[in-house]
């Protein structure tokens, strides 16, 4: 969506455009959708919290300040319903606790690149299996862009944990990435 219309269309929201909502909704929900469903990998749950996203958002879009920054803004609500669906269904904390390194301040270590010559879909593919307190960190740290203590805020969980978390995460996918890669060139 061009930023200009963007801008406009969320100045019309906040005036209580029903009109602007559902242009704003056809233009972002995929990419939304997009968003929730990397957390619950469940097409109707992902479909539900960008239903629940965007009631949230007009509702309270006239507490946004700068409405260029709509887009994001949206993104971070989407991420939040998403965590807290995985929290009311347990599926999150229970496996943390199985992990949790409470208190520990691991150093993040510097990471070669997953790989060479993996796809898109082949990544997709392999953050689907992920345990999901991994895939839940690695969502939130490398493509949401959420830092640690933010994380472990919004997780109740320590730094030290959602830095566990992320590293074990990148094992996995480099160990499933380069079996891949293997079963290829066999």
């Amino acid at each position: 969506m061009q930023k200009e219309l963007l801008i406009s269309l969320v100045s019309e929201l906040k005036r209580g455009n029903e009109r602007a909502f559902e242009q704003l909704y056809n233009a972002l929900a995929p990419k939304m959708k997009a968003v929730a469903f990397r957390y619950v990998n469940d097409q109707t749950i992902a479909e539900d919290i960008l239903h629940d996203a965007f009631i949230k958002a007009n509702q309270q879009v006239k507490k946004l300040k700068v409405d260029e920054l709509f887009e994001g803004w949206l993104r971070r609500i989407v991420v939040n319903e998403s965590l807290d669906y995985l929290s009311k269904e347990k599926k999150f904390k229970n496996t943390l606790k199985d992990y949790a390194y409470l208190g520990e301040d691991i150093e993040e270590e510097e990471s070669e690149p997953l790989g060479n010559g993996i796809s898109a879909l082949q990544l997709m593919q392999a953050l689907d299996k992920l345990p999901e307190g991994y895939k839940v960190i690695f969502n939130l740290y490398v493509i949401d862009g959420f830092k640690h203590h933010e994380i472990a805020a919004q997780l109740n969980i320590t730094e030290g944990t959602s830095k566990s978390q992320l590293s074990k995460a990148k094992n996995f996918l480099r160990k499933l990435l380069s079996v891949q890669g293997q079963l290829q060139t066999n």
